[in-house]
Parts: C-alpha cells; structure tokens; sequence
C-alpha cells in the first residue's frame, strides 16, 4: 500500500564563485527515489532535484448492463451501512473453518434500483438465506431468476431483488455464509498457535486492513463506510472470545459458549477485530485497559500495561478529549505479521511489543520499542479510528499523527531516552500513489534548505528555518556564501526530509571536523547522525564510495551519544548483510580495517 522511498542530496567540487547554486534536474538512485543533489567545495554548491510520477492501474471485467462495478474496485455510492449484526460460529475443533450470518442495516441513497452490490471475497454465501427486510417489516422479495451476482475480481457480489427500492428508505439485508480460517497468510480471519510445555495450542485472531474484512464477512469494506457493530461469537468452552467492546452477556449452550458484546462507535471495518483464545491477563474486568498473552507469558506484561496507562492519560489531557471506547484490551499474538493494529479497543501486537522481562533479559532498546509502539496504536484512537480518511490514499494524515506522537509523548514520558532526536533521524518520506482510478500526475515539491559553516556568522544550527527554497517555478536558486568556511553543512537538524552527499574534498573535511577533539560541540549530535545516516545510504545507492563512508564512520570509537550510534548500526547491519559468505573477507575483517 506505500511505497519507501527517501530524498537525496549531492554535492560535487565546482569552481570557487563564493555562491550556491540550486538546480532541478532528474537523478536516478537506488532505491528510486525524490533526489537532490548539491555541488559544492566550501564556496560554492549546486543542488539537483527530480520528482516521481504516480501510476495508474486499469481494470477490466465482463460488462453487464446490470452490474458494472467501477474500474477503481470501489463500491458505488447507491447504498451506504448503519449498522451490522454479526453471528460467527468458531467452534471447529482444529480452528480451520467457521460459519456465520449477518444483518447489515442500509440506507438507498441515489436513484432508485433493484440491485446493489457489497464485498465479499472467497466466502460460501448462501443465495436461499438472502432476504431484505424494510424498516416498516415489509420483505422485499428477490429476483429469482438471478438473486446474487458474485464478481470475484471485485471482490463483490450484486443482491438483486423484484423490485425498486425507496430513495432514503432503510432495510436490513440478512446472508447466511461459510469460510475457512486461513493457516499460511496473516490477514483476514487467520490460526495462530504457540507452545507450552512442548504441546502446541491454537487460537483465531484477525487483521483486516486493508481490505480483508470481506474476507470474513459480507460487508462495506472501505474506510468512509462507517457503521456499528454488535458482535456475537459462538466459541468453545476452553476458549474466550475478546472483540472491540466489553461483553454484553456470556450464555452457556450445551456444548460451547455465546459470548455478545456492546455495540461499537461508528467505525470502518477494518478496524473490527477479535480474538479467540485460551489467553489470559492480569488485569480485572474493571480496569479501563487489559494485557493479553499466553498463560506463560502473561506475568511479563505489566510494564506495557503499566505504561499504556500513563500514555493514555497524556494523550488525552494532550488532546482535550476522552478515549471513546470503554476498555482498551492489548493482546501479544504469537505470530503477528505486523508490528500492532489499532484495532479500535482489541489492539493487537506482536509478542515483541508487549513482552517486557526484565531489564537483565530484555534490552534498553526493546524496552523502548515497547513504549514508543504502545503509543502509537493508542494514538490511532484518535487519528484512524475516530477520524477516519475517506480511502486509503490519505492513510498517511493516520500514520503521520500517530509517528509524530509516538515519539513526542514517550520522549515527555521518557525524557532520558532522547527519543525526539531518534524521530528527527528515524524518520522517512514516503510517496503516496494516487487512488488507482485517478491519471498520472506530475509534482515536484517545494524543498526548504538550509546550512550551517565553520564562519561564526553561519554558524546557528537552532535557526532552522528555510534559508532559502527550492519551487516547482524557480528550479535554480543562487545564495551567497562565505568565501573563507573552513566547512559547510546541509540541512540543520535535519529539519528537511532530504540526503545531502558532498565532493570528496568537501566529505573530507567533515571526516577532519567529526575526528577533532572538538567534534561534538561543533557538530550538534543530530547533525552527527545525519552524516552518518546520508553517507552510509549514499554509498547503499552507490553514490559515494565506501571508503568515505567507512572513514567518516571512524569517529564513533569517541561518540557517546545514542543517535549516531543507532544510525550506524543499521547501516553496518546493511553491509554485514552484503558481505557476509564472501570467500575472501568476513564483514567484521573489512569493518574491522576501516573502524
């Protein structure tokens, strides 16, 4: 769904003029990329940027003046949800099937027709339990000659019916299914196992982002369709059943349990979850928020609980609002695909993200990890959940609000952490694809740049404010620049999300500054990473050559911060990686002879 991408810098020698020369231009690096690049030896530097296109994808299908499905994959606006009742039968002994219904209760909201179409993929939905009921309890009957269309490259299927429907009238259609709990992919309605004792136990847990609620039942599955749910669950006696609400009521049948729960906000389907189980926590039923894990596992969850605690109370005296849920249930699955979902009161996690020993078997990093996560998935409460983007193309606002304060709310609980200089360098530019119906488009981005130099007039990195910018309609800027710097640094801060390489002569008067005695007080330690950070993807991209990377990297054995070092080790990690199996050099032997 996003695609990495980063921006990139240069700079190359040219001929003193005492200015800086900025330029677009097309550059092509590995991974593709929006580039800059910057020419410069002290007195003078050029600057080159290019832009992506976004792409588009074309669908085709068997057109039937009955059913044409938009070439976007999208569900057309004749008809919107206000409600699901959702029954799932997860009572199969080795957890491979289920069976289900569901009443969704629906609005006509466009010109009046006999047919409308839901999503549905890979599920056996019962043509003979279609009924569609009107709100004043008149059943409207069903087409049937054809009373279900199924456009399995839509991942959609069509309800025809008798008769028209009534512009703003509200009816609940009524389908029976069956599905199968998938074993060997982590989305939709998925087995998890883990071991105790050696004896292999199984549990169901879902995902449904981005569009794997389908997948689990019939449904609206796209993020502006937001609607309530109440959720019954038919599980075994050994398990429970945990989903976005609280249990409404637990009924013991003859051989399993019914556990209902309360009916949710309006919310889109990807965010409903949940989880059947024989997990266990250490928190009562009381307690606004619950950490789930395996039985030996479970006493290792109070330090996420403990700290989810206190992020939530800050994030809501932050933000001047509650939490719109009532319980917020944090559960380790053992195989989870993904870091967290922020499922909208089930949150789930990978094991890693809950499981905190101690702090002589976990490390410092770990527990970090744990805090920073935590917080992010409880800031989607707001920024995804409550506030929901229309469709996945503007996914990034949700992200983008939840990584800022991941980090800004654990660096205000953690001040030792240092956590906001580990944002400024941790942080990536993603470019979005347009929606898949929309043509091509060309952009080129306004890029704010600034520099720092050995002349005290220059020499302010907390004034990081653009000195100048780089438009789409001046694509060459020059500026004055001291004629007598001893060296020159891009991007303060790293305030700009671009990489900046240098000339040889320029890198290595860097290399000289980082190995003084005075490097950290000239250097501010964000800068420090972001040379270490720039040169080291930079020689990734095969832009600058290794020995200038390595070089530069020498100035660690001195470096007492936790940014530089963080940054180099993910770019070493990158380069064991590379080497590694080589028959003439191990990685360490050719680290080890530059470092």
């Amino acid at each position: 769904m996003l695609s990495r991408k980063s921006w990139c810098a240069e700079i190359r020698c040219v001929e003193a003029v005492s200015s800086l020369v900025v330029k677009f231009t097309d550059m092509t690096l590995f991974p593709k990329c929006i580039a800059i690049t910057l020419a410069c030896v002290l007195s003078s530097a050029r600057v080159i940027t290019s832009h992506l296109v976004g792409g588009k994808t074309n669908a085709t299908y068997s057109q039937n003046s009955r059913y044409t499905p938009s070439a976007s994959y999208r569900l057309d606006n004749a008809t919107e949800p206000l409600s699901y009742n959702l029954f799932l039968d997860i009572t199969d002994d080795n957890l491979l099937t289920y069976s289900g219904a569901v009443d969704i209760t629906i609005r006509l909201l466009s010109s009046e027709t006999s047919s409308f179409a839901i999503n549905s993929a890979g599920l056996t939905v019962d043509p003979d339990s279609l009924q569609l009921t009107r709100s004043d309890g008149k059943i409207i009957p069903v087409d049937q000659r054809m009373p279900m269309v199924i456009l399995s490259e839509f991942e959609q299927i069509y309800l025809n019916f008798a008769e028209n429907l009534e512009i703003g009238a509200v009816y609940t259609v009524h389908l029976k299914y069956n599905g199968t709990i998938k074993t060997n992919l982590f989305k939709g309605l998925y087995r998890s196992s883990y071991r105790i004792n050696g004896n292999v136990r199984y549990l169901a847990t879902t995902f449904f982002a981005a569009t794997y609620a389908r997948t689990v039942f019939p449904c609206y599955d796209e993020p502006r369709y937001k609607a309530t749910f109440n959720i019954t669950i038919r599980h075994r006696p050994q398990h429970m059943a945990l989903s976005n609400m609280p249990v409404a009521q637990s009924v013991q049948l003859r051989e399993h349990i019914e556990t209902s729960f309360e009916q949710t906000p309006l919310m889109s389907t990807y965010l409903v979850a949940f989880v059947v189980s024989d997990f266990r926590t250490a928190a009562t039923d009381q307690e606004l928020i619950r950490v789930y894990a395996p039985e030996n596992k479970v006493q290792h969850t109070e330090y996420a609980r403990e700290f989810a605690i206190r992020s939530l109370r800050t994030l809501e005296t932050f933000f001047g609002r509650q939490n719109q849920v009532p319980k917020i249930d944090l559960i380790a699955i053992p195989d989870f695909a993904m870091g967290a979902m922020e499922n909208w009161g089930l949150i789930t996690f990978r094991e890693d993200y809950l499981i905190y020993e101690d702090e002589d078997s976990t490390t410092a990093m770990a527990k970090q990890s744990i805090a920073a996560v935590v917080t992010h998935e409880l800031v989607h409460m707001w920024f995804g959940n409550e506030v929901t983007p229309e469709w996945w193309t503007h996914v990034w606002l949700n992200e983008g609000f939840a990584r800022y304060f991941e980090y800004y709310i654990t660096s205000q609980l953690e001040p030792s952490w240092n956590l906001w200089q580990q944002f400024v360098v941790n942080s990536k530019r993603f470019w979005m694809p347009n929606e898949i119906d929309d043509p091509p488009k060309n952009e080129l981005f306004y890029v704010p740049l600034n520099y720092a130099s050995s002349v005290p007039a220059s020499n302010d990195f907390d004034d990081t404010a653009p000195t100048f910018w780089l438009t789409p309609t001046t694509p060459e800027v020059t500026v004055p620049i001291e004629s007598d710097i001893e060296w020159l640094i891009v991007n303060k801060q790293q305030t700009g999300y671009y990489r900046v390489n240098y000339d040889q002569q320029s890198w290595n008067r860097l290399i000289g500054i980082l190995n003084s005695d005075h490097f950290d007080t000239d250097l501010p330690v964000i800068n420090r990473a972001q040379l270490v950070d720039d040169v080291a993807n930079l020689a990734r991209a095969g832009e600058v050559g290794y020995d200038i990377a390595l070089s530069l990297m020498q100035y660690l054995e001195r470096e007492t911060e936790y940014i530089p070092w963080s940054t180099a080790y993910n770019a070493l990690l990158h380069l064991d990686q590379m080497v590694s199996g080589h028959k003439e050099s191990s990685s360490k032997e050719l680290i080890s002879s530059r470092i």
